[in-house]
């Protein structure tokens, strides 16, 4: 969503979907620890 609230639809592949994710992730309050650390909670 920009700034003045219109709604943006984006697709992305490969590496740039990573890269949106991590940002995303970023906004939801979620650091790459969270992800390991539930990895490793998930391999016990």
């Amino acid at each position: 969503q920009t700034l003045k609230g219109k709604k943006v639809k984006e697709e992305v592949n490969d590496f740039v979907s990573v890269i949106f994710q991590h940002e995303i992730d970023h906004l939801n309050g979620i650091l790459f620890i969270d992800h390991l650390l539930n990895e490793v909670a998930e391999s016990k």
